[in-house]
């Protein structure tokens, strides 16, 4: 088991280190981890898990075609609409458009759009922008679990579709959603409620004077939005309903049954067919699509999941790591204690803190989890595990919430308190709504 912590300890070392010259930076330096436990180690070779990578690079595409439309501006003209009209409610309304937002886009740095909006109207209303900024930068985070187009999240839900875990895009949608949005709205209530407490009336010293003029919204950027959201539409539809897809239909060589096309599949036609249709019907310059910060966004995390999760697969697919995890852990993970089960959520938050990238995380830490007999209808329910990146805030959503609020209010320490909140009302919470679909 030493030799086990060792090996992690080094990946996640290397990783970090790497972070230093960003996503590029991270994968090539996640080489060097592989070839360490190549090498010094002497593990045994295995193949990179390529899903989840196809999975980000699909949907980094659709949403820089849709960038360019912009589309991306139109969903964020309608939440700027909502939060203007109810200043006063910002603290709640804020953070819940956020999560809508990154459910329909699929990635939480669409709220790196809505931030400016955030701390202006919070600033002009004289109202302490420190928490609008703090529960909407969490509530993106928060969001990428529940979206349909996030790659996290679809890697998940196509990991417990497998016939020996067979639980559906349905009953994890009907778990984490309700779940989720609750935990939302109830931290808002208490952070709104402390906030009025403590704060008095706020002034704002460092007012910004400088208005942006709004970027015009053309007929173009809201029917690219339409033909994306019918994409999202489809997966949902054919995720929840694979007996409609009879062409995809095929037998499995290993077990004999009839077996559906993959959600990550699924994905992967849906997205490239939206950005295709839009880059025709709106004559997009594909020689922009690359260039734009969405896509280079996505194209960065893509070889996180990629090199990060290959020098995963060498470490936990080894079988005699395997095996001094099932002997120190798997008594733990097979309980059904309480205490057991708060002992998994400790060990998903510290690697989910530590990693960071959602989908990388979600790559080593389920197949771990099921691989020691986990119930599956439990990974759900602590999904939101993987959004443990507010105790080490270096997610781009929360340091540009911090830059933005000129009061100097918002640190990178107030992120923890409603993090932890909300992390522990969501997962109480889905225990009551997978009661419904167990």
């Amino acid at each position: 088991m030493l030799k086990l912590v060792l090996e992690v300890a080094i990946m996640v070392g290397v990783l970090l280190f790497g972070l230093k010259k960003g996503p590029l930076g991270a994968s090539a330096a996640s080489m060097i981890s592989l070839a360490i436990m190549l090498f010094v180690f002497k593990l045994p070779f295995q193949s990179p898990a390529t899903d989840a990578m196809l999975i980000v690079f699909a949907i980094g595409i659709s949403s820089g075609v849709l960038d360019l439309t912009g589309g991306i501006d139109y969903l964020v003209s309608l939440a700027e609409k909502v939060i203007k009209s109810n200043p006063r409610l910002i603290i709640v309304l804020a953070p819940l458009i956020t999560f809508v937002l990154v459910i329909v886009n699929g990635t939480a740095n669409i709220a790196l759009a809505l931030e400016p909006v955030i701390a202006e109207t919070a600033i002009r209303e004289k109202i302490n922008p420190k928490y609008p900024l703090v529960l909407s930068a969490n509530a993106a985070n928060f969001g990428v679990a529940c979206s349909p187009a996030a790659s996290s999240a679809i890697y998940v839900m196509a990991l417990i579709a497998k016939p020996e875990y067979n639980i559906s895009m349905g009953q994890y949608f009907g778990i984490v959603i309700p779940a989720t949005v609750i935990a939302l709205i109830v931290t808002s209530v208490i952070f709104f409620v402390v906030d009025q407490k403590n704060a008095g009336e706020f002034t704002a010293h460092h007012l910004n004077d400088k208005v942006e003029e709004a970027k015009e919204i053309t007929k173009a950027a809201k029917l690219s939005v339409y033909i994306f959201l019918a994409g999202i539409a489809l997966i949902l539809l054919f995720g929840l309903k694979p007996e409609w897809l009879p062409q995809a239909k095929v037998i499995d060589d290993v077990t004999g049954k009839q077996k559906f096309i993959s959600t990550a599949v699924l994905v992967q036609i849906f997205m490239y067919a939206t950005a295709f249709i839009n880059m025709i019907a709106f004559k997009v310059d594909h020689r922009k699509i690359l260039s734009s910060k969405t896509t280079q966004s996505s194209i960065g995390a893509a070889l996180i999941v990629f090199c990060v999760g290959w020098v995963g697969n060498v470490i936990f697919m080894f079988a005699d790591n395997n095996k001094a995890m099932v002997d120190t852990i798997g008594d733990v993970v097979k309980g059904s204690g309480i205490v057991n089960f708060l002992i998994i959520l400790v060990v998903a938050i510290i690697i989910s803190a530590v990693l960071g990238a959602q989908t990388v995380v979600a790559s080593i830490l389920f197949p771990l989890l099921l691989s020691l007999g986990f119930a599956p209808i439990m990974v759900p329910v602590i999904v939101q595990t993987l959004n443990a990146k507010f105790i080490i805030p270096s997610a781009p959503v929360l340091l540009f919430a911090c830059e933005l609020d000129t009061t100097g209010e918002t640190k990178p320490k107030n992120f923890i308190a409603p993090g932890f909140v909300c992390l522990f009302l969501a997962i109480g919470i889905s225990f009551v709504t997978k009661m419904f679909f167990a």
